[in-house]
């Protein structure tokens, strides 16, 4: 074989393996974008201006701190003790949780809808908060 014919094999054989191993890690990187999206999207429901106006206040537990609802409709927030404000997700009728998943709040409503009392998760400890 001559050295131009080796040459063209060659160079034609690194061709086709750059393909193949462009085109492989084109159908990982797919992969991989689209086991990376999140299991579960959970959408933030407005809260009517009643259902704020119930919730809103500070709220004492049983240690001595107080847990102070508050925000908007468009985004509510808790505020435990001196800790930062965070935002809270509505995951149900009278049910919330902060956006890591650390906080979550179970409002007690009365039948004529006003809150007197909640109870707060966070993490491995529960607690209820009364007005």
């Amino acid at each position: 074989m001559s050295t131009s014919n080796t040459s063209r094999l060659l160079s034609t054989r690194l061709i086709s393996t750059g393909l193949a191993g462009v085109l492989l890690a084109a159908a990982a990187a797919s992969t991989w974008a689209q086991s990376a999206q999140p299991a579960v999207v959970v959408e933030r429901q407005r809260l009517s201006v009643a259902e704020h106006a119930a919730m809103r206040g500070t709220y004492e537990l049983g240690d001595g701190r107080a847990l102070v609802l508050g925000g908007s409709l468009h985004r509510p927030t808790a505020q435990l003790g001196d800790a930062t404000s965070v935002a809270l997700l509505r995951t149900g009728e009278h049910t919330f949780e902060s956006a890591d998943g650390q906080m979550r709040i179970a409002l007690r409503a009365q039948p004529n809808g006003s809150i007197h009392a909640l109870t707060l998760q966070t993490g491995a400890q529960s607690m209820v908060a009364m007005r």
